[in-house]
């Protein structure tokens, strides 16, 4: 026989038997009562019954029982009840796969989460198949979750993310992704860190809402999906209790400073043209701030502090980039090709191009990789 066509959840469908109209026992007579409560479907009305317990009084459409909202409704509801499915089939198969392979589980969440990452699976999926794998070698639901919130904000590893294909001397800049551990770089990280850091926060400053509303204002060419997971990484990131040391909530610390420094400018007391000059600086230095926040997406702790310091190089004397030039005006050309408008590209570019001191002979291939 049919099983009972109730939900129970959007994700759970009843398993009892259907016995009276597509439903069992129970959940017919909770349709039953419902039915009788909503009272009687008036002529060429819709059938469906509101929130609250009474029938909604918009007419049906195309000699049907519902009307354009809840017809919309029931099909998204249809599609999704087909997507889990689907997705139930995938978690099955790839938990199966896993397991008969003895994919060690903390590698399956490792390669696992850089999918996820990548939306490349849904996170139902990572946790089931994840889930799966481990209690099918032992390992306990626990165990897997303090794993993954050791691993959570960490780089990807190396056979997760194959190195691409080099072409040309351009495309090879930057391939160095851990270059914020060599000795040097740490070493210049740290003392940029601890000059930051000598700001002095105002208590009633909110950073996070700063940094949303002013990503927002001056980083049209940003789309709100992609402004939005930098935030959400901003935000993880923020209410990160450790980073460097135990409790040090340096990443916090150094954000509410970065913020604080920036928004000293746009405080600071100039007339006319210096006026001018200080705003366009305020402006560039958000915009520079959300590029840096972009690129930190993934990075460690070492790395996300490394970017927030380096917002200020090329505006202030006293930060010079604890980034290699070559890898700051690969990753700036990177995000400008993003742009829609050649316009902006172009000025863009120039600024970059200026800022970083590039030579001008130098100029014509970046512009033209654009």
């Amino acid at each position: 026989m049919p099983s009972c066509i109730h939900q129970i959840t959007k994700e759970v469908k009843c398993s009892l038997e259907a016995v009276e109209k597509d439903r069992c026992a129970k959940h017919h007579a909770q349709y039953v009562k419902r039915e009788e409560a909503a009272g009687k479907i008036k002529e060429g009305g819709c059938s469906a019954i509101l929130t609250k317990g009474k029938r909604c009084q918009s007419f049906a459409i195309d000699n049907g029982t519902l009307c354009t909202r809840h017809n919309a409704i029931k099909y998204k509801a249809q599609r999704d009840r087909e997507r889990i499915e689907a997705e139930d089939k995938i978690i099955e198969q790839m938990a199966k796969t896993f397991i008969n392979d003895a994919v060690e589980w903390r590698l399956c969440v490792q390669l696992l989460l850089e999918e996820w990452r990548n939306r490349t699976v849904s996170a139902r999926t990572f946790w089931q198949v994840t889930a799966k794998v481990t209690k099918a070698q032992g390992g306990s639901l626990d165990d897997m979750d303090t794993f993954y919130q050791e691993i959570r904000f960490m780089e990807v590893l190396p056979y997760q993310n194959p190195n691409p294909v080099i072409i040309g001397e351009l495309q090879r800049l930057a391939s160095d992704t851990q270059n914020v551990h060599t000795k040097e770089v740490a070493k210049q990280t740290n003392e940029l860190t601890e000059l930051l850091l000598k700001e002095v926060v105002p208590e009633d400053q909110r950073t996070l809402q700063t940094l949303t509303i002013k990503f927002a204002r001056y980083c049209k060419n940003g789309k709100m999906g992609e402004i939005f997971n930098v935030l959400t990484d901003v935000n993880l990131w923020y209410e990160k209790k450790s980073c460097l040391v135990q409790n040090d909530m340096l990443y916090k610390r150094l954000l509410d400073a970065a913020i604080c420094k920036i928004e000293k400018i746009y405080t600071s007391k100039h007339d006319g043209k210096d006026r001018i000059e200080m705003l366009t600086m305020y402006k560039h230095l958000y915009r520079r701030a959300y590029e840096e926040m972009s690129e930190s997406v993934g990075l460690c702790c070492q790395g996300h502090l490394s970017r927030i310091v380096n917002i200020f190089c090329g505006f202030d004397s006293e930060f010079k980039s604890p980034v290699s030039s070559n890898e700051l005006l690969q990753e700036r050309f990177a995000m400008i090709s993003r742009y829609e408008s050649y316009e902006e590209k172009l000025r863009d570019a120039e600024e970059t191009l200026v800022e970083l001191k590039v030579p001008k002979e130098q100029w014509s291939d970046w512009i033209e990789a654009l």
